[in-house]
């Protein structure tokens, strides 16, 4: 099992320092105004998301997520909305994928958009948090049936 830190690296100069330390995930979003850190915890079939305060490194809340369109390479894909106050993901409802809108004080959550057959692995938000941009990924696969030409002689 792997374990990753988070660390804060000014990039002018200074010392790196450990903000949080090693977990056993390696999938952390930074809040927006820098003040908030969210990891993911896999504990299937379910999950969490621990939201930390960075100043303090004192833990601020702890939310269920609905994994019902969550895989293990899906963790990293949990975001902080532009607001700071809720978990933004991708979920399965209505037999399509959207984003759900998961406040972090715990009240009812909410899509952001309709449904759709698509995979969302990636979005993200303007500076101004106004437009959101994402990724929809669809795939198809093609069936072909091959007989052995002897056979089908045969026929």
């Amino acid at each position: 099992m792997s374990k990753a830190s988070l660390w804060s690296v000014p990039l002018s100069s200074g010392a790196q320092r450990q903000i949080l330390p090693p977990e056993a995930t390696q999938y952390y979003a930074i809040s927006a105004d820098g003040r908030l850190a969210g990891w993911t915890i896999l504990d299937p079939p379910k999950a969490r998301w621990n939201i930390f305060d960075l100043a303090s490194g004192r833990a601020v809340s702890q939310i269920p997520l609905d994994t019902s369109d969550m895989g293990s390479d899906d963790a990293s894909s949990v975001r902080f909305s532009p607001d700071n106050r809720a978990a933004v993901y991708s979920v399965l409802r209505n037999g399509g994928r959207t984003l759900l809108y998961q406040p972090l004080d715990g009240s009812a959550p909410h899509p952001l958009l309709d449904p759709a057959q698509e995979v969302i692995p990636d979005f993200g938000w303007s500076p101004s948090g106004k437009q959101l941009a994402l990724v929809r990924q669809k795939s198809s696969s093609d069936v072909v049936l091959i007989k052995d030409r002897q056979e089908s002689e045969k026929d």
